[in-house]
């Protein structure tokens, strides 16, 4: 059986926030912001040069760079971030801020678990496997987009409501991800659609009702996905045991040759 450990580490919150709100100009709509945009903003004050780093305002090359000056080395870098979020787990604004990712904890949980047995049976019996492992969700602050599985059994995810049972539709979908051939020995394309089918197809239409359309996930995905549609609601409907390897199987051959017949003169 899939468990899920909510959890709140507040280096974790204080990073992700650096990391998504600088630059970036945008909060998740009706989520708190005033605190988080307090925090970013004595952040900037405290170490502004550290913060741009952590949200890529200076761009990939900067920690290259940084690895080979003898003013600042990954070292100093270390030092300075840890300094840094240690200034801003003390200030007024971070109670608050902390208070509002328990609150999306507890939403996103109570979401969880009133779905979790409809979803773990129609995910188990859309893929033939045994969904067994456990995962670590620490959550960040709702005003700043999350969703992230590192392979590693840890899922990094904030409250959000899109569309009903979204926490639902897309904690599965980092799930599947941990699941989805591992080995990569498909297209990373082939790889993210397939979960995309399981998840923001399948179970989104399952719990909410209506069809898969229109798709909502990853907008380079949909070219793909919808050239599987048609397989993929026979593969749903067949009555044997279903193996989501073999599908992934039969997906890759279907895609491969619609290029094949797209290259055609």
């Amino acid at each position: 059986m899939i468990t899920l450990d909510f959890l709140i580490k507040p280096q974790v919150v204080a990073i992700h926030l650096l990391n998504t709100y600088i630059g970036k100009g945008y909060a998740l709509p009706g989520a708190p912001t005033a605190e988080a945009e307090a925090l970013v903003e004595q952040a900037q004050k405290l170490d502004d040069q550290t913060c741009k780093l952590l949200s890529g305002e200076l761009g990939p090359s900067s920690l290259v760079l940084a690895s080979i000056s003898s003013e600042c080395n990954l070292t100093e870098i270390g030092k300075r971030i840890d300094k840094l979020v240690d200034a801003l787990i003390i200030e007024p604004a971070f109670p608050v801020i902390l208070k509002q990712t328990a609150k999306a904890l507890a939403d996103v949980r109570n979401e969880w678990e009133h779905n979790f047995f409809r979803s773990s049976e129609l995910l188990a019996e859309l893929t033939g496997l045994k969904l067994d492992r456990h995962f670590s969700v620490y959550l960040t602050h709702p005003a700043t987009p999350q969703g992230f599985n590192d392979l590693r059994g840890n899922i990094f995810w904030t409250y959000r409501l899109d569309f009903p049972n979204y926490n639902t539709v897309y904690l599965w979908h980092e799930i599947m991800h941990y699941y989805i051939d591992r080995e990569q020995k498909y297209s990373n394309i082939l790889r993210h659609s397939i979960v995309e089918l399981l998840s923001d197809v399948e179970l989104r239409q399952r719990l909410n009702g209506g069809s898969y359309l229109p798709l909502v996930g990853h907008p380079y995905l949909q070219e793909a996905e919808t050239k599987l549609l048609p397989s993929w609601e026979t593969y749903v409907k067949q009555k044997s045991k279903k193996n989501i390897n073999h599908y992934i199987a039969q997906a890759d051959k279907l895609l491969k040759e619609d290029d094949e017949e797209d290259k055609k003169p």
